[in-house]
């Protein structure tokens, strides 16, 4: 949708896109022992040459969903400032997106003045 709308690309191109995108297959190697296939519905394969290319324009409306706060990014690599009661406007952005920052790799930290009235959810 982002591509055909926001990029303008459509028609064989856009076509060509949707089948790289969608419907991929994939599965682990530890040592030496392959797993089963695992289907997944979408997404931009890691490690591709196109990778970069196409994760811009897949996140290059986040600078708009963060309303309050800082915001940098490069490639593949985003780091946002908020200053709010939560971090609910990126965590929007991310379900409305299908996109799931890896746990792993993601960090937040929350500051308060005072006491919190009630337990702070995680997001």
């Amino acid at each position: 949708m982002k591509l055909e709308r926001h990029c303008g690309i459509k028609g064989l191109t856009l076509d060509w896109l949707k089948s790289y995108l969608t419907g991929r297959k994939q599965f682990t190697v530890l040592n030496g022992v392959k797993s089963d296939l695992l289907s997944e519905p979408m997404g931009i394969p890691q490690g591709s040459v196109l990778g970069p290319t196409l994760f811009t324009p897949f996140t290059n409306d986040l600078p708009l969903s963060v309303r309050s706060g800082s915001l940098y990014m490069f490639v593949d690599d985003t780091t946002v400032f908020c200053i709010g009661d939560t971090l609910q406007e990126a965590y929007n952005w991310c379900c409305d997106n299908q996109l799931t920052p890896h746990p792993g790799k993601s960090e937040a930290m929350l500051l308060c003045r005072g006491n919190p009235m009630r337990p702070i959810a995680s997001v």
